[in-house]
């Protein structure tokens, strides 16, 4: 249901979301910068492969990250998951890794 995107508001604000998704998202754009939304760099950073499009909903965020980066990019939201205490699910994975809080690995 949350990837349907039908919460009804613009999915490019974090404001929506809950404090441990929105905690990730403010770390991860030290690394990945946002795309879109308020918190996009001014001027056109569509030629750098670390930007990111996040689609922010209030339980949810998804990610397309650029091929190029990809490794180091699943590398940081994992760790920033653990850190926030959000789970992480990797739809481009051949074996759907998930990884939940409280897990151990």
């Amino acid at each position: 249901m949350q990837t349907e995107w039908s919460e009804g508001h613009s999915y490019d604000d974090p404001a929506r979301s809950s404090a441990p998704l929105r905690g990730w998202f403010l770390e991860m754009i030290g690394s990945f910068p946002a795309m879109n939304g308020p918190f996009a760099p001014a001027g056109d950073p569509i030629d750098d492969e670390y930007v990111t499009d996040y689609s922010v909903g209030t339980s949810v965020m998804y990610a397309a990250f650029a091929w190029s980066v990809a490794q180091k990019a699943r590398a940081r939201v994992l760790e920033l998951a653990k850190k926030h205490g959000v789970g992480f699910f990797d739809a481009s994975s051949a074996d759907g890794y998930t990884w939940r809080p409280g897990d151990p690995g």
